[in-house]
């Protein structure tokens, strides 16, 4: 598209996916103690496990885990996952990762916590940012 063009790209759905060494317990962070619902997963598609996570009104997280010689994680700081949420969940979001015992994350990016945002790291080493909406 040329800059000049006014046409919007609208998903009607999104989905992020990341690889994960360790399905079981990346899937199980992100739905018992983070409280994201799983939509579905799925067994031995071609060689892949997954599952997927729903992030809102048509958004999903993807965690998946391929073949040998799939590319591990590898993730850097600045590979986000960002919720923003209402006082309410962001409250008891941040009491469920800390009863878990999950560290909070001091982000190098002085934004997150500036907006009192806190980070933590899921068991595969990518950020999540839990921010008050």
């Amino acid at each position: 598209m040329a800059a000049t063009d006014p046409t919007v790209l609208t998903p009607v759905r999104a989905r992020v996916a990341r690889p994960a060494a360790d399905l079981a317990s990346a899937a199980q962070f992100y739905e018992e103690l983070v409280g994201l619902s799983r939509v579905t997963s799925f067994a031995g598609h071609d060689g892949f496990d997954g599952v997927v996570l729903a992030l809102g009104p048509g958004i999903e997280l993807e965690l998946v885990r391929g073949p040998d010689g799939f590319p591990s994680p590898s993730p850097t700081h600045e590979d986000l996952l960002v919720l923003w949420l209402g006082a309410a969940e962001f409250q008891a979001t941040r009491k469920r990762l800390a009863a878990a015992g999950v560290m909070v994350f001091a982000h190098p990016n002085p934004f997150w916590a500036g907006t009192g945002a806190v980070a933590y790291t899921d068991p595969e080493g990518y950020v999540l940012v839990v921010a008050p909406a």
